[in-house]
C-alpha cells in the first residue's frame, strides 16, 4: 500500500459504505475480504482497492448471490457467475409465483366458506321472502350486467356489512314515514333528497340509474309483497315513495310514464 494512498479504518469504511462493522468482520471471517494493513495498535486498515472489493461484494449480495459463491465471482469471470445467479433467481421467481397462486386459491376458498347464504342474509335484513325474490329477479334479469354486478357485490358482503345496511334501511324507512305523514309533497326539495338517498341505497349493489329506480319503484306498489313491506312501516308509504321517486326522476329527464323494462 503506497503512503499517498487513502487508508480507512473499519469505522470509516462502515460509514462510507453504509454497512455495519459487524458485517465487515463477518465477511472477513468468511474469507471475502482481508484488510490490506494494520496500524501500530493492530487496528484494521482498508485500502482503496479493499473498498472497491467491498463494493463489489455488496453488489453481488444485493443480487442475492450466496456468500460462499462470491469469492469465485470476484476472482473469476463475473459473467459466468452472474448468469448462474440469474438462472437461480428465475427458478425462485417461478416457485414464488406458484406459492402466490396457491395462497390466493386458499384465500379464495376460505372467503367462499365465509359467504353468507340467502337465508342468513334474509334473517339479517328482515326479508323472509328474499330467496323467492332472488329467484324471480334472476329469471327476469339474470343475463344483465346489473344483475351480474349485484351478485358479485352480494357475494363479497360480510355479516357486518349486511347488518349496517339493514340499520341504514330501517332508519331511512322511518324518515320516509315521518315525511309522508307530515304531508311532504312529491317534487319538493325534501322529497327529492329522500329520493336521491333511495337511489344511493340501490347503488349499493350496482350503479343504479333514475330509469332503473323508477322501474323498481313500480314493484313497490304492484307487487303485494313489497307493498305489504312498506305498508307495515306506515299506510300509504309504498305509493308515496313511488311518487317522490317519479317526481325526482322527472327533474333529471326521465318520464316515468314512458318507461318499460328492456
Amino acid at each position: 500500500m503506497s503512503d499517498c494512498e487513502v487508508k480507512r479504518t473499519v469505522g470509516e469504511v462502515s460509514k462510507v459504505l453504509g454497512i455495519s462493522v459487524r458485517t465487515l468482520h463477518y465477511w472477513e471471517s468468511r474469507g471475502l475480504i482481508t484488510p490490506s494493513g494494520r496500524t501500530w495498535a493492530d487496528y484494521r486498515i482498508y485500502s482503496e482497492q479493499d473498498v472497491r472489493r467491498l463494493e463489489q461484494i455488496m453488489i453481488y449480495r444485493a443480487a442475492g448471490m450466496p456468500l460462499e459463491k462470491i469469492p469465485a465471482a470476484l476472482s473469476g469471470n463475473p459473467i459466468t457467475h452472474l448468469q448462474e445467479q440469474l438462472h437461480e433467481l428465475i427458478q425462485k421467481k417461478e416457485e414464488i409465483n406458484k406459492t402466490i397462486e396457491l395462497v390466493e386459491r386458499l384465500l379464495e376458498n376460505a372467503m367462499s366458506e365465509e359467504k353468507l347464504s340467502i337465508t342468513e342474509i334474509a334473517q339479517i335484513i328482515g326479508q323472509a321472502n328474499l330467496d323467492e325474490y332472488q329467484k324471480e329477479a334472476e329469471g327476469k334479469w339474470g343475463q344483465t350486467k346489473e344483475w351480474i354486478r349485484s351478485q358479485e357485490t352480494i357475494s363479497k358482503m360480510s355479516r357486518e356489512e349486511w347488518g349496517k345496511l339493514a340499520s341504514q334501511m330501517d332508519e331511512f324507512n322511518q324518515r320516509l314515514a315521518l315525511a309522508k305523514n307530515r304531508g311532504v309533497p312529491a317534487g319538493s326539495d325534501e322529497a327529492n333528497i329522500l329520493a336521491e338517498e333511495h337511489l344511493q341505497i340501490l347503488s349499493t349493489f350496482f350503479p343504479a340509474t333514475y330509469k332503473q329506480q323508477v322501474l323498481i319503484a313500480r314493484g313497490y306498489v304492484a307487487d303485494p309483497r313489497f307493498h305489504s313491506y312498506y305498508e307495515k312501516v306506515t299506510p300509504g308509504l309504498a305509493k308515496w315513495l313511488q311518487e317522490i321517486i317519479n317526481s325526482n326522476a322527472q327533474i333529471h329527464g326521465v318520464d316515468s310514464r314512458e318507461l318499460e323494462w328492456s
